[in-house]
């Protein structure tokens, strides 16, 4: 019997027995398992911030104009995308948190030091990269990264209010500096007639204004093409009504008290200084002529010496730097040229007679209705232009891809394995306490048997 036993004891041990312990441990299994849970929990979560990096703040930003595939800016030069930490941008975008002046200048240079902006590489793209040394990539996206400093005393929200308004303000200097924003025009106060040294000086002030004008809405892209005819014609009712305030000017000789020129030798004095500028230009054009001519005539020419054909390369930009100059110069002179004959057909106008209280009274309040008219226009016109800047450079320029999100750098992998090994620990302890309190149980049923089997 005690032989029997012993050869139990010593049998080698197995899965199947290894299962039947697993299964006789029950209780004690799921007790020691929950309790090692609880504590491995504990110790994940305190190697978890023991480990936790710095808190950091990330907003994404995409480029989108022409030539950001090449890497180059709106310009053709190298995209410098580290402008988007520039002191003006950060200042600008604490400015627009409502941070005070002396608060801006105490943490704007701690919050720059802590601004990272890091191109953004798709996987496939990194590993082409890798795999091919020869291979080149320009992102188009960038992160925009601020880690947290506690000496710029800023909260979590302050901080994700910050990516945002620096975003928004680089977008603004984008804008800016690569010339998407567009002056908006000023419009003429009804006293700008106190201003003048006649009626017909503030006519030709508009007149020059409107075209301005004009020219701007002229330059809106086809989709636009409802709003500028809107425009337009905005422009045209005013541009109309300016033409019979100028007639009425002429036709019943109207000026103001005290005018030291007459009209007809305000519009002979225009119309002088309009030839005077054509000819500038008209001489210009032909000196520019003269210069592409010979610029053509060293382009033909040949060197033939034995077999050898040579042909004379010259700078080529500065050819066509004077093929532009020429346009330019022929522009401004049938311009200048188109002014003076209308103020040659406008002399014909003039009357002879004295004008009257009732004449000034009349004209005065045609500036003020015009004045009214005009403000209307601007302020119309700006707000289309403005709306077309913000879009073009939304669409050709940059754009914020990811509003502020919170970054924290934590040691996952750490926390997960303390927790599987002291889960395990409780498991295997379980088991273990099992095994020994069977090995307990064998050795008091060999010692109650032992004197049963003595008496044998």
């Amino acid at each position: 019997m005690n032989e029997n036993i012993q050869n139990v004891q010593e049998e080698e041990f197995t899965f199947k027995k290894l299962w039947e312990l697993i299964k006789k441990s029950g209780k004690r299994l799921l007790v020691f398992t929950i309790i090692a849970v609880i504590i491995g929990a504990a110790v994940a979560a305190v190697i978890a911030v023991t480990t936790m990096g710095d808190k950091e703040y990330r907003g994404v930003i995409e480029f989108t104009h022409a030539g950001i595939d090449d890497g180059l800016d709106p310009d053709g030069n190298v995209l410098d995308y580290n402008r988007i930490k520039s002191s003006s941008v950060i200042n600008a975008a604490l400015q627009s948190m409502g941070v005070g002046e002396e608060k801006i200048a105490n943490v704007s240079m701690a919050i720059e030091e802590n601004i990272y902006i890091e191109p953004y590489i798709p996987a496939n793209i990194l590993k082409e990269m890798e795999n091919n040394a020869s291979y080149t990539y320009f992102p188009s996206r960038y992160i925009v990264k601020v880690v947290y400093d506690k000496g710029t005393g800023f909260s979590d929200t302050q901080y994700t209010s910050f990516v945002n308004a620096l975003m928004k303000s680089y977008v603004e200097y984008f804008k800016s500096y690569y010339s998407y924003e567009i002056t908006p025009f000023v419009a003429i106060g009804a006293n700008a007639i106190d201003n003048v040294a006649d009626y017909y000086d503030l006519i030709y002030n508009y007149k020059l204004e409107i075209e301005e004008v004009q020219a701007s809405v002229n330059a809106l892209p086809g989709s636009y093409s409802a709003i500028a005819g809107k425009l337009t014609s905005q422009i045209n009712v005013i541009d109309s009504y300016l033409t019979e305030l100028e007639n009425y000017i002429l036709i019943n000789n109207v000026q103001k008290e005290g005018a030291k020129l007459s009209l007809t030798d305000n519009l002979t004095s225009r119309k002088n200084s309009f030839d005077y500028q054509a000819k500038i230009y008209e001489d210009q054009s032909a000196a520019l002529t003269k210069a592409i001519k010979k610029y053509q005539q060293i382009f033909e020419s040949v060197t033939v010496s034995g077999d050898k054909i040579t042909i004379n390369s010259y700078d080529v930009s500065t050819y066509n730097a004077l093929i532009n100059d020429n346009k330019n110069a022929v522009r401004l002179q049938t311009t200048y040229q188109a002014r003076a004959k209308e103020l040659s057909d406008k002399l014909t106008l003039i009357g002879t007679t004295l004008c009257t209280a009732e004449n000034r009274t009349y004209v005065e309040s045609g500036f003020a209705d015009l004045s009214g008219m005009y403000a209307s226009l601007v302020e119309s016109v700006n707000k289309e232009l403005s709306d077309y800047a913000s879009k073009e450079v939304m669409n050709t320029g940059v754009r914020v891809v990811n509003n502020a999100y919170t970054v924290t750098d934590i040691s996952f992998f750490a926390a997960i394995v303390a927790f599987v090994v002291i889960v395990l620990v409780g498991v295997f302890a379980a088991i273990i306490a099992t095994a020994v309190s069977e090995k307990k149980k064998a050795k008091t049923f060999v010692a109650v048997e032992k004197p049963l089997s003595e008496k044998e």
